[in-house]
């Protein structure tokens, strides 16, 4: 099951989505979303906004899917949100540690930063934090990168990110404080602070977390020039 699906299981709020796998399925994956257009295209291993597309019509839906399931791509169907930007936070271990607003280019629809799209600091609000904290907890990850974006005032979790970057324009919160609360934001932080912030919590005994519920990625075999064969878990991207 996609992320999605889990989220939306949790009563935490996301775009209408649907997988799918079949030509069959097409049909009742658009009905299931809304019925309308545009919709989101996304391939379920993908970054940087690599394997997201966007489709106006039934017609480009299908030729759009049938050409990606040519290179064996697993598929899930979204409903379009308007927004301008977006907002990525990075959550360690249950706590935030970092947040951004990203605002899309004029000729783009998506809000990657690979992309085109412009950062600055981003302070949450205190129901913008219970949500992407609800979020976090859900997948289980010890980091993550939480994706949002206010749609009519209201808030739509986007995507749950398990390989999120940092070099984007962060604001930093205090992550040593025992309790999250409103007071915590410190302003404008480089990549490089946050990196050295990750490295000091987790030098503390107390915030390390040696096992997890449950796995996370793919396992895959991979031949690494002048090393050899190895095996590891990659990120799973979109889903």
């Amino acid at each position: 099951a996609s992320v999605f699906e889990t989220l939306n299981n949790l009563a935490i709020p996301v775009p209408k989505t649907s997988l799918v796998s079949n030509e069959k399925s097409i049909e009742y994956a658009h009905k299931k979303i809304g019925k309308k257009f545009p919709v989101i295209i996304k391939t379920i291993t993908g970054t940087q906004g690599i394997g997201v597309s966007i489709v106006n019509d039934m017609q480009s839906m299908v030729s759009v899917i049938q050409s990606l399931w040519k290179f064996k791509a697993e598929l899930l169907i979204q409903e379009y949100l308007k927004f301008d930007y977006d907002i990525r936070t990075i959550v360690m271990n249950g706590k935030i540690l970092a947040s951004t607003k990203r605002i899309r280019p004029e000729n783009d629809f998506r809000s990657n930063r690979h992309r085109g799209a412009t950062t600055e600091p981003y302070e949450l609000s205190k129901k913008e934090r219970e949500t992407v904290l609800a979020a976090a907890r859900s997948v289980g990850a010890y980091v993550v990168g939480v994706d949002h974006a206010m749609v009519n005032k209201n808030i739509f979790v986007l995507e749950c990110n398990g390989s999120a970057g940092i070099g984007s324009n962060f604001g930093m919160y205090d992550i040593t404080m025992e309790e999250s609360n409103e007071n915590d934001y410190v302003g404008k932080s480089t990549p490089k602070e946050i990196v050295k912030k990750m490295i000091e919590y987790v030098m503390a005994k107390q915030n390390r977390r040696h096992t997890f519920p449950t796995e996370s990625g793919y396992v895959e075999r991979i031949e690494i020039e002048g090393y050899g064969p190895i095996r590891a878990k990659f990120d799973t991207g979109n889903g």
